[in-house]
């Protein structure tokens, strides 16, 4: 009698270690696919300000254009490594090989664009500068083709098979969606984009802008920890300085959460001068999880050093 009622406890005991194991596998599948949807949510972002400003470049130097370039691809390489740094589960290591690959890829891109962008609105080497341009929006689409075809279909399938609901799988894009995207694997239409980039001189003297805090509800925020914030904000204070020796006018300023981007202008700053935008959300971020808030101060005409107009911020809403 006494053994089997160490039997049946046994029994049980197997069973609930199964439950907990099980729960813990579940756990950690929805928390490394949220991750990556979140990575891949402000990737497409990125991937969208990258062709709004090929569409109206505006009043936008040749030196200003190739800086914003530059800006979206360091934000291409801290997404590629927070990418890197997740500890995807067993089930799901061929679908964050395919994830890892597309990140790589627009983060090159981005990297050969950047450095073709100069001789490509010049007169000198234009045409070879346009054909590089070119071939690096087939990378963009192949991007694009190895996440969407690859990684997300084997995400959905190891989720249906473990039976876990709930739990999104971002399908965002980096190049606009076709028809339109494919319209950008032709030189005919990267050569009508640059076309439209200006040129405008810039007033002479050093220009720079600064990034220099971020706070919501009046408390700064820190990008060396996480940021508690209540669910119900819905503004973020960017405070920047003209870091430069001219008045600068129309800087824009964005905050991207989960891939949603929400942006603001100061109309002018004098040179030396700070200045407070209040961004106000476009989206109520989810609550409860822990994201990355990107701040971003669009670099000014004749700008040479863009290495502190970002911020990365871990923040959660609760």
């Amino acid at each position: 009698m006494a053994v089997g009622v160490l039997v049946a406890i046994l029994v049980l005991g197997i069973f609930a270690l199964r439950g907990c194991l099980q729960a813990r596998s579940d756990r950690g599948i929805s928390t490394y696919v949220t991750a990556v949807s979140t990575i891949m949510n402000e990737s497409g972002s990125r991937g969208k300000q990258f062709f709004d400003q090929l569409e109206s470049p505006g009043e936008t130097s040749d030196l200003q254009y190739q800086q914003q370039v530059q800006l979206l691809r360091g934000a291409s390489e801290s997404l590629l490594t927070r990418a890197e740094e997740l500890s995807p589960p067993g089930q799901l290591i061929e679908a964050n090989q395919a994830t890892l690959v597309s990140l790589r890829l627009r983060r090159d891109a981005l990297t050969r664009i950047a450095d073709q962008i100069t001789a490509a609105l010049g007169d000198a080497e234009r045409a070879e500068a346009i054909s590089v341009i070119t071939d690096q929006m087939s990378t963009l689409y192949a991007s694009d083709v190895g996440y969407l075809q690859g990684a997300v279909p084997e995400t959905k399938r190891v989720l249906e098979e473990e039976s876990i609901e709930g739990v999104q799988v971002s399908e965002a894009r980096f190049m606009p969606p076709p028809p339109t995207g494919l319209e950008w694997l032709s030189e005919a239409k990267v050569i009508s984009a640059l076309g439209l980039v200006s040129g405008t001189a810039t007033t002479t003297g050093a220009h720079g802008i600064g990034l220099l805090s971020v706070s919501a509800s009046g408390v700064s925020l820190s990008t060396d920890t996480t940021n508690e914030l209540a669910a119900s904000t819905g503004t973020i204070d960017v405070q920047v300085q003209n870091q430069g020796e001219s008045e600068e006018s129309g800087v824009e300023v964005t905050v991207t959460i989960d891939g949603v981007a929400s942006s603001g202008t100061i109309d002018t700053i004098a040179a030396g001068a700070t200045a407070t935008v209040t961004i106000e959300l476009t989206q109520a971020p989810e609550t409860g999880l822990e994201t990355t808030m990107n701040v971003l101060v669009s670099p000014v005409p004749g700008e040479s050093v863009t290495d502190n107009n970002s911020g990365d911020y871990q923040v959660v809403f609760n």
